[in-house]
């Protein structure tokens, strides 16, 4: 039985989109809210390759919104990406589903999406979304910005050379803590699913080749207001990033590690400066000396003196139970080393 039968039936797809699904390679950054819901539509959809890209593991405040995880994943301490692949792979084995654990930072991100032909965003912050922006444009590759808040969410399809980009719409990062987030305003799971589908819906017209049907601009839709506009923001001539090309995110120097509060609170999650493969049976050894370690293939997971810290391969770290940058740094230092 052909399984995009429903799908080839549809007019603008048919048998030669389908096809070319097929051979589509695609990259989600992040596989949360929006990168889960997108990652099944690509899958149940047929498009050949998906490699999801994300650094976090499973946590119970994800499962009323997040569809690939249950609550095994959250008590088994999963990143979110290859749990999310363990789902997929049961939904269509035809596809190839590519997990990466990984944080996307200026020395890795034009690596995990040169070899696609469609990014889409699946990220919580505008930081990654300004990288994003300069490293498809770096690539000439097309990119979906999408994001969701509360009940109201945004999509933009983005065709360096060919329509306005990320910078065009926002030229610079807002101040800190300007801006809402899914921990002051919430969110509520429909309306991730409306936003994931009409992201879902401009990659197919992207992978299909149907580019005079993708959205001329940033759709706004507001389901619990009932509202759906779009604005056309213009390719900007004096653009830093399409214009001038000048990719002051993607340039920088090596993230020189990075100590941060995560959203939701009472976490600080620890980038070292020099990332790199971890010892993990050294370390669970050491750490096991002064208490119990749970371990899995990708982190070490283990609490000391009232805080819970989740230690990655590459020596990144969750450490939960503190919003003090200090005592975070400092129970890393005694445990892995210096961050």
């Amino acid at each position: 039985m052909d399984r995009y039968s429903r799908q080839r039936r549809f007019a603008p797809v048919g048998d030669e989109g389908q096809q070319r699904l097929a051979s589509s390679r695609v990259a989600i950054v992040g596989c949360g809210a929006l990168g889960t819901h997108l990652a099944q539509h690509l899958v149940r959809g047929g498009v050949g390759f998906v490699r999801l890209c994300d650094r976090d593991v499973v946590e119970w405040n994800n499962l009323q919104r997040q569809v690939l995880f249950d609550e095994s994943d959250v008590t088994s301490c999963v990143p979110k990406a290859p749990a999310a692949a363990a789902k997929l792979r049961a939904i269509n084995h035809t596809v190839d589903v590519e997990p990466r654990v990984v944080e996307v930072d200026a020395t890795n991100v034009r690596g995990l999406i040169a070899d696609v032909d469609l990014v889409l965003d699946g990220t919580d912050n505008l930081a990654t979304r300004f990288l994003l922006n300069e490293a498809c444009v770096a690539e000439d590759k097309p990119w979906v910005y999408a994001g969701v808040i509360g009940s109201r969410g945004m999509v933009m399809p983005i065709r360096p050379g060919t329509s306005a980009c990320f910078a065009c719409l926002l030229p610079g990062l807002p101040e800190p803590e300007s801006d809402e987030t899914c921990e002051t305003a919430g969110v509520i799971g429909p309306a991730v699913a409306v936003i994931a589908g009409l992201e879902a819906a401009e990659a197919f017209k992207i992978l299909t080749g149907r580019h005079d049907a993708l959205a001329p601009g940033l759709a706004i839709v507001d389901i619990w207001e009932n509202d759906h506009r779009i604005v056309r923001p213009p390719r900007r001539s004096d653009c830093r990033v399409c214009a001038k090309r000048e990719f002051l995110h993607l340039e920088s120097d090596a993230h020189g590690g990075l100590v941060s509060r995560l959203c939701g609170g009472n976490a600080i999650r620890i980038v070292p400066a020099h990332p790199g493969p971890l010892d993990l049976d050294a370390l669970e050894r050491a750490i096991a000396a002064s208490g119990p370690v749970r371990r899995n293939e990708y982190l070490l997971r283990f609490s000391r003196d009232d805080l819970e810290l989740l230690v990655f391969e590459d020596g990144r770290a969750l450490v939960r139970g503190t919003e003090d940058l200090d005592a975070a740094q400092a129970a890393y230092r005694r445990y892995v080393g210096d961050p």
